[in-house]
C-alpha cells in the first residue's frame, strides 16, 4: 500500500476523472496496492472504505476537515475528525461473517455487500429492482434434507415474507458501517445530520491535490522547460525549493 502522491496522484485523478464514483473508489484502492481488479471488486464495502481510510491516512494525514450547508439557513457547517478515530470506530463494528437464518427446511445465508453488487445495482432502473438485485447478489439458498449429505442449493424466491426478511439481515450486518455526524449550525441553531462518504470525501481531495500539482508542474515548466514526468518525480522538498526560486 503505497501514498497517493506525485505521479500516483496524478494517475488515480486522470483516471477517475472519467468514472464515475464506484469506479473512482475502485481506482483510488488500484493506484495504491497491489491487489488485482477482481480483488479489489470482492472487497465488501466496509473493508473497502477501511482501505480507502488507511490510504487516505498516508496521502494527507490522520485529520480530516470538511464543510457542508445547513439544511434549514445554508450557512457553512464545519466537522472535523481525525482517520484513526474513525479506523478503531469501523474496525471495532464491522461484522466480517454472513448472515444466517432458516424458514422451515430453507436454510439462507448473506454476505455484505461489495463493488461488483453494486455496480449491478446501479445498471438498474427501478429502486426495487435494484434493491432485489443487491439482495439476490449478496444472498443464497439451500433446501435441507436429512437423505442429503449435503443442502441442495436453491433459486431464490422473492415473496414478501423473504424479502422483508432479507432487508432486515442486510442491515444487520453493514449496521455500523455508515459514519454519520451530528452538527449544531451555529447561525440557526438547528442540528443535523450528515453521513460521511469516505470514497467521495477522500476523491474530492485527491482531485483538488491533483489539480494544486499540476498548477505547480505548469508553473515550473514554463520556467525552466522541464517535462511533467521529471517534475513529478522530484521529491516534495525540491520542487518547492524551485517554486519558492520562481516566484520570488
Amino acid at each position: 500500500m503505497r501514498p497517493l502522491k506525485n505521479e500516483l496522484l496524478v494517475e488515480a485523478w486522470d483516471r477517475g476523472s472519467r468514472q464515475n464514483p464506484l469506479g473512482r473508489a475502485l481506482t483510488m484502492l488500484a493506484a495504491s496496492t497491489q491487489r488485482s481488479a477482481g480483488d479489489i471488486v470482492a472487497l465488501s464495502i466496509p473493508e473497502r472504505d477501511l482501505e480507502l481510510l488507511r490510504i487516505r491516512r498516508m496521502t494527507f494525514g490522520d485529520a480530516m476537515r470538511g464543510f457542508l450547508p445547513c439544511d434549514s439557513c445554508g450557512a457553512s457547517l464545519e466537522f472535523e475528525t481525525r482517520v484513526s478515530w474513525l479506523l478503531s470506530r469501523l474496525e471495532a463494528v464491522r461484522s466480517g461473517s454472513d448472515a444466517t437464518w432458516q424458514t422451515g427446511n430453507l436454510r439462507f445465508s448473506m454476505r455484505p455487500v461489495n463493488s461488483g453488487d453494486v455496480a449491478a445495482a446501479l445498471a438498474e432502473s427501478e429502486p426495487r429492482t435494484a434493491r432485489r438485485t443487491l439482495l439476490e447478489r449478496c444472498t443464497t439458498a439451500h433446501r435441507i434434507d436429512a437423505t442429503r449429505e449435503e443442502p441442495e442449493p436453491l433459486d431464490l424466491e422473492f415473496d414478501r415474507e423473504f424479502e422483508q426478511t432479507a432487508i432486515q439481515k442486510f442491515e444487520e450486518i453493514h449496521q455500523g458501517a455508515e459514519v454519520v455526524f451530528t452538527l449544531l449550525c451555529p447561525s440557526c441553531g438547528k442540528h443535523q445530520k450528515a453521513e460521511l462518504d469516505i470514497a467521495q470525501f477522500f476523491w474530492a481531495e485527491v482531485r483538488s491535490a491533483a489539480i494544486a500539482l499540476l498548477r505547480d508542474v505548469h508553473e515550473l515548466a514554463r520556467a525552466y522547460g522541464w517535462s511533467e514526468a521529471a517534475i513529478l518525480t522530484m521529491h516534495d522538498a525540491r520542487r518547492k525549493a524551485y517554486l519558492e526560486m520562481v516566484r520570488s
